[in-house]
């Protein structure tokens, strides 16, 4: 018997305009022929743009980022995979994780982005928390929150009972500002609390639209989270044939 050591060599980087970017690598899905995640500066100094492909395909996703390195901020402005039959393979996972690595090498503190209802899940899944700012978004969610049917899901009721206080708390404190101050952190940690519950659910089809969104909003991604979580962010880049560690 013949003993193989196979070694990986870590994950490179580059630096360019200002920003370190990994070098192009390779990573593996289930089924599916090797991919290639391949990032650079896109137009500005302060942008990125990257995309996965293959041998074959080209364009399978791709994310565009902005970086602010005055507030240590990794805004996300697009993360989309473009080819509808690669979706639900990995592939956002893959350009999350990627956001990751660009945000640790350029010793930024948060990923920032703006999801679309039908997305709030996944970006749940990936570690995301609601990051909203506006009483009128927290508003919009809470209420949407608070009409979801508890009946085949007991055990969102307290939350959903609590996401309807807070939003006519918010009605309240709109109309008397004078008397009425809100934490947006309060309504926030509602938020968090259902997808909490909602996302450790295997949801149908139908259940995903159900106990989904009719709108989206900002949502958020902290380094603190990150490592607060390592072994769960680590075991993702272990799935996908990365050589990252957090």
């Amino acid at each position: 018997m013949i003993n193989r050591v196979v070694s990986f060599k870590q994950l490179q980087t580059i630096k360019t305009g200002g920003l370190k970017l990994p070098v192009d690598y390779k990573v593996v899905l289930k089924d599916e022929a090797d991919c290639f995640v391949r990032t650079n500066l896109d137009y500005e100094d302060n942008k990125t743009c990257t995309v996965i492909d293959s041998d074959d395909v080209y364009d399978i996703a791709q994310s565009r980022v902005e970086i602010d390195k005055e507030n240590k901020i990794l805004i996300n402005n697009n993360i989309d995979v473009l080819r509808k039959q690669y979706r639900g393979k990995g592939f956002g996972i893959i350009l999350h994780l990627n956001n990751i690595i660009e945000m640790f090498e350029n010793n930024l503190q948060k990923i920032r982005l703006f999801s679309l209802g039908q997305s709030v899940l996944f970006h749940a899944k990936c570690g995301f928390e609601p990051d909203i700012s506006s009483p009128y978004t927290m508003e919009q969610v809470l209420f949407d929150i608070s009409a979801k049917d508890c009946h085949d899901m007991p055990e969102i009721k307290e939350t959903v009972q609590r996401a309807n206080d807070f939003a006519n708390k918010l009605i309240k404190a709109k109309n008397h500002p004078d008397k009425y101050k809100v934490d947006c952190k309060e309504g926030n940690a509602i938020i968090k609390e259902y997808l909490d519950i909602i996302t450790k659910k295997k949801l149908s089809p139908q259940e995903r639209v159900l106990y989904g969104f009719d709108s989206g909003f900002p949502m958020a991604l902290t380094k603190e989270k990150i490592l607060e979580n390592k072994d769960f962010f680590n075991g993702l880049f272990k799935k996908f044939g990365i050589d990252y560690e957090v």
